[in-house]
């Protein structure tokens, strides 16, 4: 139950983590979920990483076929909740990510089930600075260590933009462990050169 693009990765690579940023939990049922995962898990030594979302782009539902109404946003968040409780139930060795950045409700989630979290499409340090707040009031809420939750940021790059290693820093020094980059243009391998050798020295090794 491994597609094509994802077995060749497993077997191609050594390093690299595995997994979607994010999958909406409405596509698939927990217990295929977490065999999907288990699945990649296996084929990439312990790669996978799966991540988890409550689903906002209606695009998505219409282009896979969904019908409407669409649930709204109280009810994808329930499923949210119920659906990685589930998968950690069945698949208790997978790490979970969960994406988005609610801070009533995910974040919440996020605090009682992840083991990573992600926040998507902005650079600016205050931006994550707050958002991490909110999270570790969460944690202590909940009886848990933030620092048990990897921080994690996505959003697109060219890969050779002035600043862009002062631009990570700052978010970095906001408390951003983790980068999960888009490129602009994935097929100019230039650009991805000139930001491992321009870019990531600035990160060390």
């Amino acid at each position: 139950m491994l597609d094509e693009p994802r077995r060749d990765r497993a077997r191609e690579t050594e390093h690299v983590r595995l997994g979607q940023i994010v999958t909406c939990v409405l596509y698939r049922n927990a217990g295929l979920l977490a065999h999907m995962a288990q699945t990649l898990d296996a084929a990439s030594a312990g790669r996978c990483l799966l991540g988890l979302g409550a689903g906002w782009d209606e695009e998505e539902y219409r282009d896979h076929g969904y019908p409407e109404p669409w649930p709204g946003i109280g009810e994808r968040l329930r499923i949210l909740d119920e659906t990685a409780a589930a998968v950690r139930a069945r698949a208790p060795g997978i790490p979970l990510l969960m994406g988005g950045h609610g801070e009533r409700v995910l974040l919440r989630l996020v605090a009682e089930h992840a083991d990573a979290c992600n926040f998507t499409d902005s650079t600016d340090p205050g931006f994550y600075r707050h958002k991490l707040d909110v999270l570790r009031r969460h944690c202590d809420d909940l009886g848990r260590d933030p620092d048990e939750i990897l921080k994690t940021a996505t959003f697109t790059v060219n890969g050779d933009e002035p600043g862009l290693a002062e631009t990570l820093a700052a978010i970095v020094a906001a408390g951003i462990e983790y980068f999960i980059l888009y490129f602009e243009r994935p097929t100019d391998l230039e650009g991805m050169r000139r930001f491992a050798t321009d870019v990531l020295p600035a990160f060390g090794p």
